[in-house]
């Protein structure tokens, strides 16, 4: 949805009410962090005043685990690359 250009024209409050919705349906809340930053690149000298409050909508708590978890299984990735390689 953040591609398209209906998202890219939306209002501040609008885009707002949406990312802090609870029934917004993500995989991971970092997915609304990057529809943000989609946002506000669409007209940067226009927009860029509304990020900090688009951010503060943004579930700080669930960008932080998921990019945790998503480190977490790179690190599994790569050791086991490693251990591969041992092994040979």
């Amino acid at each position: 949805m953040s591609r398209s250009e209906e998202f890219k024209t939306l209002t501040p409050c609008r885009l707002s009410k949406i990312i802090a919705s609870d029934e917004i349906h993500v995989d991971c809340e970092s997915q609304v962090y990057n529809a943000v930053l989609v946002w506000v690149e669409y007209d940067p000298p226009a927009r860029q005043q509304y990020f900090k409050m688009l951010l503060e909508a943004v579930s700080v708590f669930f960008v932080v685990v998921c990019f945790s978890i998503m480190s977490f299984v790179g690190l599994l990735f790569i050791r086991g690359c490693f251990e591969a390689i041992a092994a040979h």
